[in-house]
């Protein structure tokens, strides 16, 4: 009879802090229609999505999202990422995927910092 496989969560490879961000945003593939998701977390270099429907890795993405900066105030931005990896969760049929940013205006990249460096984990 086959031995079942045990394995053990190694260390974090996030490169970045990172911090939860939970709300509903919108991904899509170049030439397709956006579709909605939710968010995980947020980083500097990337962000943590949940999705019905799956994209492959290495594939090209845009994500628009709302980062709150204030009370009752967000920036709205929409980001071009590279999918880091896409895992099925098989209690939910969703897809847990990271996307790491390509390169980043400034700006968007100096309010992402702010974010995260006030609450970061």
């Amino acid at each position: 009879m086959p031995q079942p496989i045990l394995t053990t969560p190694g260390p974090d490879r996030r490169l970045t802090p990172r911090r939860d961000l939970r709300s509903k945003a919108l991904w899509r593939r170049p030439g397709t229609e956006f579709v909605e998701v939710r968010t995980i977390d947020i980083s500097a270099t990337g962000i943590g999505l949940i999705s019905d429907v799956n994209i492959s890795e290495g594939e090209t993405c845009s994500v628009l999202i709302a980062l709150p900066v204030a009370a009752g105030r967000s920036v709205n931005m929409q980001i071009t990422g590279t999918v880091a990896h896409s895992i099925l969760n098989g209690q939910t049929s969703q897809f847990k995927i990271g996307v790491l940013f390509g390169v980043l205006p400034p700006q968007t990249a100096a309010t992402i910092k702010e974010f995260v460096s006030v609450g970061a984990s």
